[in-house]
This record gives C-alpha cells, sequence and structure tokens, in this order.
C-alpha cells in the first residue's frame, strides 16, 4: 500500500491529468490529436498524402505574425514594471538589466523555442516551456501529454507531473532505502527491469512535502514517487535542491477548442475535394476504355497519349467509357473551404496589415486591427507567461551569467509584458492622426490660413514619437531658438524694408 504522502500526491496528478485539457489519453482524442498533426503540422500518420496543406500554410503564417509582432529580436518586449519608482539611479540600473536580458536572450533559443509554444498552443491548446541552466541559459518546449501543470495564477500552488519509465539499476544509483522488490533483484535482472516514476515539482510545504523537506528560501520542491503496488515517495542519495520559482510556465489561447481542431473540418474537406478533383482530372484525362478479349490478351497495346493498339479485322474498336459521376467539386468548393480556413487563422487581417502602399490611416487601420485579432489568443501568454518565463530567466541567469548578476545584483524586478498594448495604442493613434490629416488636406488646399485652427506642432510631435521617432522632436529649447532666430529674421527683414521705403522718399524730396 502506498504512504499517504505518496497517495496524495499521485491523487493530485490523477485530478490534473484527467481535467487539463480536451486532449486527455482517450481513444477519440489520440484520432483527434493524430488528424490535427497530419492536417497542420505535417506528421503524415496514416499514409494518406494531405494534397492541400492551406490549414498547415495558415497556420504558418499565423504563428509567425504572432512571434514576429511579439517579441523583434531587438529585445525591446522585455520590460521592467517602473510604476511608482523616481529614484534616477534605480531606473537607471532596471534599463541596464532589460538591455542585459535582451542581450543573454538574444544568444539562446528562446526565439525559436518559443515559436514552437505558440504552436502548441494553437494546435492543441496549451503550451508548456521551461527556461532551464547548466553552463548557460536554455529553453525546453514540453508535450502536454507527457507533463501535467495545475494552469495556476497562484504561483504559490503551482504543481507540475510528469511520468518516466526508469531501470531498476538507475534507481539503485540514486536513491536510497528502496522497497525489497528492487533491492533483491540480480544486477541482471536491474538491467532488463523497468519501473514507473511519478516526477514532481510541487510547493515546498504541506500537505505536499513534509515540513523541512527543504529549506524555507526554496518555494517549490523536486520529488520523485514510485508508482505501482510498492507506491512511496523515493528518497535521493544526493542532497537535493529547489526552486525559487515555478520553472514550468504553461499558457493557452483563447476558447475551450484549440484554433487547429476548429479548423480540423474545413482542412479534411479541403483535402478532400482536391483529391476528388484530381481524381476526375484523371478520369477526364485518362478514362477508361473497353475492349474486346482478344485485343488485351495479346497485351500489344498502349493507352497513354500518342500510344497505339492494334486490332485485327473483325475486333471491336476500343473505346473510352463515358461516365455521367458528377461529384459537384469545383474550384469554388474548395476555395469555399479555405476562405473558412483564412477566417480562423485571421489571415485576411494579417495579409492587410503588411500592405505598406496605403494611406497613413488604412496602413495603421489595418495594423491595430490584425492586433486586435490576435490579441484573445495570446492574452494568456503575454499577461501571465511570458512574465514567468522573463522572472525565470532572470533567476537562472543570476546563477550562470556573471555579467548579469553585476548588472541585477539586489534587484528582483518585477517583469511586465506591455509591448503588444503598446503596439495596439499606438497603431490606433496613428489612425486617427492619419484620419485627422485626410479631413484636414482639402480644407487646408483651398484656404491654408485654415489650419491654423490646428496646434500642428502638436500633431507631428505626436506622430513622430508614435512612428518611432523620437530622436526626430525638437527639444523646448531648440524649438525656442529657433523662434527666436525667426523673429529676428522677420523683424530684420522689416527694418530693411523700412529703410529702403525711406531712402525712395528721400530720394523723391531731393528731386
Amino acid at each position: 500500500m502506498p504512504n499517504d504522502r505518496a497517495a496524495f500526491l499521485l491523487y493530485d496528478y490523477n485530478n490534473l491529468d484527467s481535467g487539463t485539457d480536451e486532449y486527455s489519453r482517450t481513444e477519440s482524442d489520440a484520432t483527434s490529436r493524430q488528424s490535427i498533426d497530419r492536417f497542420f503540422y505535417g506528421r503524415d500518420g496514416d499514409g494518406a498524402p494531405v494534397l492541400n496543406k492551406d490549414g498547415a500554410v495558415y497556420m504558418q503564417q499565423l504563428v509567425h505574425y504572432i512571434t514576429s509582432t511579439l517579441f523583434p529580436s531587438s529585445g525591446e518586449w522585455i520590460n521592467i514594471n517602473t510604476v511608482g519608482i523616481d529614484n534616477p539611479e534605480l531606473l537607471a540600473q532596471i534599463a541596464n538589466v532589460e538591455q542585459g536580458m535582451a542581450s543573454a536572450i538574444s544568444q539562446t533559443n528562446f526565439y525559436h523555442r518559443m515559436t514552437e509554444a505558440v504552436y502548441n498552443s494553437l494546435l492543441y491548446n496549451k503550451a508548456i516551456i521551461e527556461p532551464q541552466a547548466s553552463s548557460g541559459l536554455s529553453f525546453v518546449v514540453h508535450d502536454h501529454e507527457t507533463l501535467v501543470t495545475s494552469d495556476l495564477c497562484d504561483s504559490y500552488s503551482n504543481r507540475a507531473y510528469s511520468e518516466k519509465d526508469v531501470r531498476a539499476e538507475e534507481l539503485a544509483r540514486e536513491y536510497k532505502d528502496l522497497p525489497m522488490i528492487i533491492t533483491s533483484m540480480t544486477p541482471e535482472e536491474k538491467a532488463s527491469s523497468t519501473f514507473t516514476v511519478l516526477k514532481c515539482i510541487v510547493p515546498n510545504r504541506e500537505p505536499y512535502v513534509p515540513e523541512g523537506y527543504l529549506n524555507k528560501r526554496y518555494k517549490f520542491a523536486n520529488v520523485t514517487v514510485l508508482k505501482g503496488e510498492h507506491a512511496d515517495i523515493l528518497k535521493p542519495k544526493a542532497a537535493t535542491t529547489g526552486y525559487a520559482t515555478f520553472p514550468i510556465v504553461s499558457f493557452a489561447p483563447y476558447g475551450k477548442e484549440s484554433l487547429a481542431e476548429l479548423a480540423l473540418p474545413a482542412a479534411e474537406l479541403a483535402n478532400k475535394y482536391s483529391k476528388a478533383m484530381i481524381d476526375r482530372a484523371d478520369i477526364a484525362i485518362h478514362p477508361p476504355v473497353a475492349m474486346s478479349l482478344e485485343t488485351e490478351l495479346r497485351n500489344g497495346y498502349s493507352l497513354e497519349a500518342g500510344g497505339l493498339v492494334p486490332i485485327s479485322p473483325g475486333e471491336v474498336e476500343p473505346k473510352a467509357i463515358s461516365t455521367t459521376l458528377d461529384l459537384n467539386v469545383s474550384e469554388k468548393t474548395i476555395a469555399q473551404q479555405q476562405q473558412m480556413l483564412r477566417n480562423i487563422f485571421k489571415i485576411d487581417y494579417i495579409m492587410r496589415a503588411q500592405i505598406a502602399n496605403l494611406s497613413q490611416f488604412e496602413y495603421n487601420q489595418n495594423r491595430y486591427n490584425a492586433l486586435a485579432a490576435i490579441e484573445p489568443m495570446i492574452a494568456d501568454l503575454a499577461n501571465k507567461a511570458i512574465p514567468a518565463v522573463l522572472k525565470r530567466a532572470h533567476t537562472l541567469l543570476k546563477r550562470v551569467d556573471k555579467n548579469y548578476k553585476k548588472l541585477a545584483s539586489n534587484l528582483e524586478p518585477d517583469f511586465v509584458f506591455t509591448h503588444l498594448n503598446r503596439q495596439m495604442g499606438e497603431a490606433k493613434k496613428l489612425a486617427k492622426l492619419g484620419h485627422l490629416g485626410q479631413l484636414v488636406t482639402p480644407f487646408a488646399q483651398i484656404n491654408p490660413q485654415s489650419v491654423v485652427a490646428l496646434d500642428v506642432d502638436k500633431v507631428l510631435t505626436e506622430a513622430a514619437k508614435l512612428s518611432g521617432h523620437p530622436e526626430l522632436v525638437r527639444s523646448e529649447q531648440d524649438k525656442q531658438e529657433i523662434m527666436q532666430a525667426q523673429v529676428a529674421q522677420q523683424q530684420q527683414l522689416q527694418e530693411q524694408e523700412l529703410e529702403t521705403e525711406r531712402m525712395k522718399a528721400e530720394g523723391g524730396e531731393e528731386a
């Protein structure tokens, strides 16, 4: 019988595993996942060719738009919350830490792994990413079928469980006080026998682990449970350490079903229709042929284009068998399924956002619409996952990177992800400014003096900042100097005009 602690952890694991997502390990779900992999991930499990791959193409376009929009390689998306901080030295340190984090992450596999994680979230409605560090920082994306997480916003109670089959000899090498069923084995039996263990990352507190299991500075503990008839918590021979921050980060897009599952019916139909079109074209180009038995037995003919079928006198001439089968399939029916896929994956929004030769109003409005369309899909990623990933990366970098540790000494920052909202705000404001420009232009052409009603300087300043060119905005001192120079120049011109008029007047009097 398992002890109470092991039984509790196994119960918690089974509870999470049964209700985590739509893809629990049932036969129907396995079929669903296989279909999703086939149509959207290029994995063909049953050997049937996927003739129409528009679903996979659209999925890739959406994923790349999300990752390129959210995570530009410049690292400007990495931000630390500075609300309420007015200490110039601390603000300078925060700016340096942001730059240091951006530089460190650019040298890892983060951007590649985050693209993979976004794929998983849209394919299976869940993604799991883990920052790790040995000689350096790296990122691992886990399959949600092999790693079960609690998905809680409360970081104090997060848990993660994964099953693993381990050889008995490995258990004997790493753990002590093992059950007799293992210790009584011969070396040959230990090499050939395997046991299932449950790897657990749980809060460092009751009821998950006993009081004093780890130092209190660790918020989470690493526990291994032996499953089966002799279920028990295994005791490692080496000293164990825990985690200061939860090491596993998971996120999901909105909705009960994944985007790929919603698109699966249209993707399957588009593929079937494409196959039917090809089959029908083959019948039209190479129709079945009826010929006499004598001709067929001679086997001296070719039904390929330009081929010959010799016949003897009196033999029935070969004739194509016409078919009246109408599958009612056309390019239009395929296009209807493709449009459904385009709608699900927001392709039209993305394509319009990438058209540059438009007015500023249209360009920025399209950009805002595309960002607003993807926002619900990535809300969990932006609001919860990315700050947690950065927090964990910060902790690991302080351990493995001396330069970063020096930058971030005595700083425990609160990471926030504002890059998406910032872009949406900029696009919306620029669209309004562009619209204002379109409205004002015809009136300014009729009466240039009407522009005086607007604070053009303020409009241009705002547009320069929002468009990413704040360096073009002159300081108040520069503007004052330019205005004073303009006033002085205007006064000089007026004085010259007055002097000219005076000289003309004096010349007329002398005459």
